[in-house]
Order: C-alpha cells, then sequence, then structure tokens
C-alpha cells in the first residue's frame, strides 16, 4: 500500500526534458502560479507545489526553512527522475535555496524571485507588516466569505476569477505559518549560497514598490552564488510574475534554455 502524497501539487506533462519546479510563497498556493503556467506550460513539464503549511499539504508543529524543504525534498526525489528547474517566489525563493545547496546534482538552473534575505535592522518590509496584520484578521474567519471579504476590502479592484482563487488559498494556509521569526534566523544563508552549483537567476523590485530586495542586498547574494545574475524590475513590487506575467516569462525561457 503506497504512502499518502503529504505535497499537494499540479502538474502539466510535456515531452521536453528538463521540467521545471514552482514554489510559491508565504500564505499562498500553486494556484499563484496558474498565468505562468498558462505560457511555460506550453512547452515545459511543470510541477507547482503546495508548500507545507498550505493549500492541501501536511501541516506542521513548527515551521522553520529546514521543515519546509524536507518534505519537499522527499517529494523531489519520488516525481524527478532528470535535472529540473526551480522557480521560487518569497519564501520559495529560500526554499529553493535550501533544495539547490543540497540537490545541486539534480537543480540545473534556479530562479530566484525577490527572496527575503535581508539585513537585520529594525525595518521589516512592508510586506511583513501586511501580513502581520492578515494573522489578526485570519483568526476571526471562520469560512472562505470571511476571507473574500477580508481581500476585497484590502484590493477592492480584485477581478472576481483572481479573489476566488486566492481566498481559497489563504483560508486554507495554517495559521501558525504567520511566525516569520525564523526569517530573523535566516538560515545560515551564506553557506547555503556558496554550496549552490545551479545557474542562478536572481530577479527583484522596488522597496519603494512593495519589493523586499534592496539592490545593495542583491548584489551581496549575488556575489555568493558561483553562477549568478542579477535582473532588477523598474517600478514593480514582490510579485514581479503577476505584475509582469508575459515579460516574467520571456525571461524565464531565455534564461533556462
Amino acid at each position: 500500500m503506497s504512502k499518502p502524497e503529504l505535497i499537494n501539487y499540479f502538474k502539466i506533462k510535456k515531452t521536453t526534458p528538463n521540467p521545471i519546479l514552482l514554489i510559491h510563497g508565504l500564505t499562498s498556493g500553486w494556484e499563484e502560479w496558474v498565468e505562468v503556467i498558462k505560457i511555460l506550460g506550453k512547452e515545459k513539464t511543470i510541477i507547482a507545489v503546495d508548500i507545507p503549511g498550505h493549500g492541501k499539504s501536511l501541516k506542521l508543529e513548527k515551521y522553520s526553512l529546514k521543515n519546509y524543504s524536507e518534505p519537499l525534498i522527499d517529494f523531489i526525489y519520488k516525481h524527478f527522475d532528470e535535472p529540473f528547474d526551480i522557480i521560487g517566489h518569497s519564501l520559495g525563493g529560500l526554499i529553493g535555496i535550501f533544495l539547490a545547496s543540497n540537490l545541486n546534482n539534480l537543480v540545473r538552473n534556479l530562479v530566484l524571485e525577490d527572496p527575503p534575505i535581508i539585513e537585520k535592522s529594525n525595518n521589516q518590509p512592508s510586506i511583513i507588516d501586511l501580513l502581520d496584520q492578515e494573522a489578526k484578521e485570519k483568526i476571526n474567519w471562520k469560512n472562505l466569505n470571511d476571507a473574500e471579504e477580508y481581500i476585497k476590502k484590502i484590493n477592492p479592484e480584485i477581478s472576481e476569477n483572481k479573489l476566488k482563487i486566492k481566498s481559497k488559498y489563504k483560508f486554507l494556509t495554517d495559521i501558525k505559518t504567520y511566525d516569520f521569526t525564523f526569517l530573523n534566523e535566516n538560515i545560515s544563508t551564506p553557506n547555503l549560497l556558496k554550496n549552490i552549483k545551479s545557474r542562478t537567476l536572481l530577479t527583484f523590485g522596488d522597496p519603494e514598490f512593495g519589493g523586499i530586495l534592496s539592490a545593495d542586498d542583491a548584489k551581496k547574494i549575488s556575489t555568493l552564488i558561483p553562477k549568478c545574475s542579477i535582473k532588477k524590475w523598474q517600478l514593480t513590487g514582490h510579485g514581479i510574475h503577476n505584475e509582469h506575467t508575459i515579460k516574467y516569462c520571456e525571461m524565464i525561457k531565455k534564461f533556462i534554455v
């Protein structure tokens, strides 16, 4: 009798080699990548996962980078039998770093989209402030309607389709994932970064528009990864793949050739 699947995922299968693993960020879900999948999935096998504590994947007693990543390593050994590429957004980028550092014989290319690797300071990124407020609201959510009302309050212009998707994965997210203290520990990041053998693209937005990484932080990170290039998106926030989906996918296609 086979073990139950601990990681929920969506897959599009193509015959081309080197599949792509998509890893979303905090309080999100695999559906975050739907528009990207529509484009990249025309040519490549795509597997988009719900990370632990999110969507229909397993919930954990404690959330840390290692605890998020280890179930995904087991998942990779089960579902990937050839070198593959990783695209990770936000926390998904941190997880991508952990995976590439520990599976560098399997991870061919690594794309890090605005990962929260920041110098310790008293100034939290605005995205963390928003998630702190969301956690206070989420405690009182009893159903999907409550999640929808909250999302409409903070984003009145959201489309009905995106509202349905976002409210679902926000509602399913384990409340314990809103404890971001592990980000301050930052996982011995330099050691992990130095161990990455994959070709790496670090892409980031503008802190003035809601991005997390500054240009200085991005430059420091890129010097630690042996084969790393960087790309900054002007007038862009934390969700580059949503704000510039077509150009983002063009960038990915050029990089992972």
